[in-house]
């Protein structure tokens, strides 16, 4: 906050301090974040004075937004903190059209006490100054929780005091231990770690991927992820063993006899030994599923809680018996979330979800009542573990980015066009090369179109429906109308054009996952899709949009786009068994494809469509190829995008040969925390 005035001040009945991004009011404690801080201490400086929403970017952004309407959000979260209401408001009035000004009068003060010892502070200490305050008593901050009805304090601990980036935790039987993933060095291996304690121990080593840690009920084994197979360390001999193979992301029963695990598309359940593994039928089939389910058992072991999400990466809580059965739909937010919890009193879920924005935790009852929030915190807080008594959950927090990027490919120069902290998908040029959509949480609810210059400036809203996803924009070939997927009630592939507030459908019962990467064609007649089964493609089909009837392309294909012509496609090809096809220029009379580069994806031509651009996976990373649409010349490397969010593979090549990418920077993950008593 360097902008920050060092000094705390007063406005109605809260206490502020910028420094410490906090407000205090009579025992309740208001956390900030540092941008909202910002605006808040730019209005404060300015007290009685109506400032436009352009004065507080430039001051506050460097004339460079943020995020989505970043005056707005700030604003919104001002009031929700201070209390105020923005219809008969105490302290920000908004003039439309003008600005923001504080209402309140600004009483500045000296600074609090020094002896007050904040998260920032400690933070900052080293790892032996923080063990000279006492391992045993820990980090403690108190939050209170601003939202309307949900008023309470809870008390978090910061656990990640040692090197590394930490994740996935589970708590021992006994409440007294976690285990946990911590990345160090390229490395992914399995830790234990005494609570209030610095006695940290490996419990695994080597090159292998170890992950998703769950402590037995004994205390004597610990199931986990190896290699995409579920393997037991056991802490007796400290030996581990291979359990259930091709399968994942294991859960004990409470009373240890059984567990449960993803393996492919379904769930399945298993004795504790690995054997009698049954399937759990009555789920739906899923054609392609973008995040795992995580299923838990609970309590009482006859229910099974798993995070569906199968279209898009966004979904919702489900039960389902153990034993099979029919399912039931738990909560109707679809967001970014996942890893459900029973609370032990098997009363609620507890589980991470974006419904309201960045990811924290919730707590569904089970009785019907509004899902609350157990905190409020900077970043995302994800995979939640709760302690035997259900006093305590620890968790993963981390602090993302997600940068639309341009980066030359003569010089490998970068640089930044937009940024946001919620997940930024799909970029997608217009024919003219000067805009670019893509798809963003919006303030008004749900995942929106968005368009942006390409030099950058403030995201314009295409899409208004706040209780819908809309995702995977493509522009007509006039550059007038944007395509794309829409998930709602009715899920559909829709058309709107820019500026005006209304859609049409252009095919019903349209899902990425079955009817894939579509593509609109020229002349906007008629669409070109890959039918999905079992996440793979297995056949491409023609729509004409006038009849309604589907032609088969005798090739199945993955990422197909037209030519400007339309009389032509790039794609890739796809064959059985293979991770990915060939890349190939095919066309449609007679049907026939010419190959061009092996084992690679997600072709796009150059502007002038002399060149086919493709890539090739490199974990986190991508490398950009090129190859001429005659075959002609040696295929060409020209740079290394990365690192990215799945599902993010998506990238568009301007006149000016930039590629535009969303970068996606992910800061070390820690494990805090929190009691809930």
């Amino acid at each position: 906050m360097s902008q920050l005035s060092p000094s705390p001040f007063k406005i109605g009945k809260w206490f502020v301090e910028p420094d410490h991004g906090r407000m205090t009011a009579g025992g309740m404690l208001a956390q900030l974040e540092p941008k909202s801080m910002e605006v808040l201490v730019y209005l404060a400086q300015r007290q009685g004075q109506v400032i436009e929403s352009e004065q507080i970017i430039e001051h506050v952004w460097q004339g460079r937004p943020m995020s989505d309407n970043p005056v707005y959000k700030c604003i919104a979260k001002l009031r929700k903190a201070l209390g105020d209401d923005p219809d008969n408001p105490s302290y920000i009035h908004t003039f439309q059209k003008r600005g923001y000004k504080l209402i309140q009068p600004v009483e500045w003060d000296p600074p609090p006490s020094k002896s007050r010892l904040t998260s920032q502070n400690v933070s900052r200490m080293s790892g032996a100054v923080w063990l000279a305050l006492g391992l045993i008593a820990g980090l403690v901050i108190t939050f209170a929780l601003t939202r309307p009805g949900t008023q309470h304090e809870v008390s978090l601990t910061l656990l990640s005091h040692f090197p590394g980036s930490h994740s996935q935790p589970d708590f021992s039987p006994d409440g007294s231990s976690v285990v946990f993933v911590s990345q160090n060095k390229g490395k992914s291996q399995l830790f234990s770690l005494a609570l209030g304690t610095d006695q940290l121990k490996a419990l695994t080593a080597g090159k292998e991927k170890d992950t998703y840690p769950k402590w037995s009920p004994s205390g004597r084994h610990i199931l986990f992820n190896r290699q995409h197979n579920i393997w037991v360390l056991s802490l007796q001999d400290m030996q581990s063993k291979l359990l259930i193979s091709n399968a994942r992301n294991a859960s004990w029963s409470y009373d240890g006899n059984k567990i449960v695990f993803e393996r492919r598309f379904s769930i399945w359940t298993a004795d504790a030994d690995g054997g009698n593994q049954q399937n759990v039928e009555g789920l739906a089939k899923a054609h392609n599923l973008l995040s795992p389910r995580l299923p838990n058992f609970s309590p009482d072991g006859q229910l099974i809680a798993y995070f569906q999400a199968e279209d898009n990466p966004m979904g919702d809580l489900w039960i389902i018996p153990a034993q099979g059965g029919k399912p039931q739909r738990i909560t109707h937010s679809l967001a970014f979330g996942g890893s459900p919890i029973w609370t032990p009193d098997q009363q609620n879920l507890i589980y991470s979800s974006s419904r309201e924005g960045s990811r924290t935790l919730w707590k569904v009852p089970l009785n019907g009542e509004p899902p609350i929030t157990i905190l409020t915190s900077s970043g995302d807080d994800t995979q939640p573990a709760i302690a035997p008594d259900g006093s305590r959950i620890i968790y993963t927090n981390s602090r993302n980015r997600f940068i639309l990027t341009a980066t030359y490919l003569d010089t490998g120069e970068s640089r930044e066009i937009y940024e946001s902290r919620a997940a930024l998908v799909a970029p997608e040029l217009s024919p003219d090369h000067s805009q670019i959509a893509f798809f963003n949480r919006a303030t008004i609810g749900g995942m929106q179109i968005f368009t942006l210059p390409v030099e950058g400036g403030t995201p314009i809203l295409v899409t208004h429906d706040p209780n819908a996803l809309n995702a995977i924009p493509q522009w007509s070939a006039d550059g007038q109308r944007i395509y794309y997927y829409q998930t709602a009630e009715v899920n559909s592939f829709r058309v709107t054009t820019p500026g005006q507030d209304k859609s049409a459908i252009v095919a019903k019962n349209w899902q990425w996952n079955i009817q894939n990467a579509t593509r609109v064609h020229p002349n906007e007649t008629s669409l070109i899709y890959s039918r999905m089964d079992s996440g793979a493609p297995v056949e491409t089909l023609i729509r004409d949009l006038t009849s309604g009837h589907d032609q088969v392309f005798p090739k199945t294909l993955e990422w197909p786009r037209w030519t400007s012509s339309g009389k032509n496609l790039v794609a890739g090809v796809f064959e059985e068994q293979r991770t990915f096809g060939d890349i190939a220029y095919c066309q449609l009379t007679p049907p026939d494809c010419r190959i061009l580069a092996e084992k690679a994806h997600i072709p796009t031509l150059s502007h002038d469509e002399s060149r086919i651009f493709y890539v090739r996976e490199e974990g986190d990373f991508q490398s950009l190829w090129s190859i001429d649409t005659e075959g002609k010349e040696q295929e060409t490397f020209h740079l290394r995008m990365g690192p990215l969010y799945h599902p993010g593979p998506f990238y568009a090549v301007t006149k000016q040969n930039e590629v535009i990418w969303v970068k996606f920077e992910k800061t070390r993950n820690e494990l805090w925390m929190v009691d809930v008593n």
